[in-house]
């Protein structure tokens, strides 16, 4: 859990960096991650409140929970 939590401080770092570039690689990689933080720790208020700020950016308020299925499966699908 300790590992987790570190993780969220280094993702709430991270998304000012990634909004700054123009990668839509870097984009995706930034939504999986919060993605699976949603299923990971559904009821974690510091989940939420990353999903509302990371949601404000245009870019990147493409975050949803119903997204079970690893991004290199979905080509296939």
């Amino acid at each position: 859990m300790g590992a987790l939590k570190g993780s969220l401080s280094a993702v709430r770092a991270a998304v000012p960096l990634a909004v700054a570039t123009t990668s839509s690689l870097i984009d995706r990689g930034l939504v999986d991650l919060i993605e699976q933080f949603m299923v990971t720790l559904p009821q974690d208020d510091e989940v939420r409140d990353l999903v509302e700020e990371v949601q404000q950016h245009p870019r990147l308020h493409t975050i949803q929970t119903q997204h079970q299925i690893p991004r290199y499966l979905e080509a296939t699908l």
